[in-house]
Formats: C-alpha cells, structure tokens, sequence
C-alpha cells in the first residue's frame, strides 16, 4: 500500500503571485493557470506521475475531452501506456 502525502511535493510545483492572484504552471499544458484548490491537486498528482512514479510527461494528458459510450465527457488527468493505450483516468476534486 502506497502512502500518499501530496503536500510533501508542493516545493516542486511553480507558483507567481500575479495581480490577479496566485498561478501554478502547468508543465503539460504548458502554461500558468489560476492556482484553484482543484488545480493545486491537479499539479500535485502530475508532479507524482512524474517524478516520483516516473511516468513521462509525453504519455500525460491534462483537461481534454474523451467520448464514452457516446457521450461527450471530459477528464482531468488521463496516463497512457506506451503503447497509447490508456491506463490511469483521474478525476480532480
């Protein structure tokens, strides 16, 4: 059983204190975005793919839409294998 202490990453992610209030970086979508408590535990978990399971940010999907049984659906963290196939779906709340 894995013990998971997301807050034990924080020092990891990027974080600026804009005029419109603190941002985090996205390293997958490449970009700065308004630091919510979701996006706190979004940025948290990419950081655990990543660097401490060692998933490549390549087979990373952040915030995109996905079809299910016909169904316009959208997800907050999708990891695929390396063979495109995915793996690990991760609702954020």
């Amino acid at each position: 059983m894995l013990d998971l202490d997301l807050l034990t990453l924080r020092d990891r992610i990027r974080v600026d204190h804009k005029p419109t209030g603190p941002h985090v970086w996205d390293p997958i979508r490449k970009k700065w975005l308004i630091q919510t408590k979701e996006e706190l535990v979004r940025q948290l978990l990419i950081v655990f793919l990543r660097d401490v399971l060692s998933y490549p940010a390549t087979l990373i999907q952040v915030e995109k839409g996905i079809q299910v049984h016909g169904l316009q659906k959208r997800f907050d963290i999708l990891v695929y294998t390396k063979s495109i196939q995915p793996y690990l779906l991760i609702e954020c709340v």
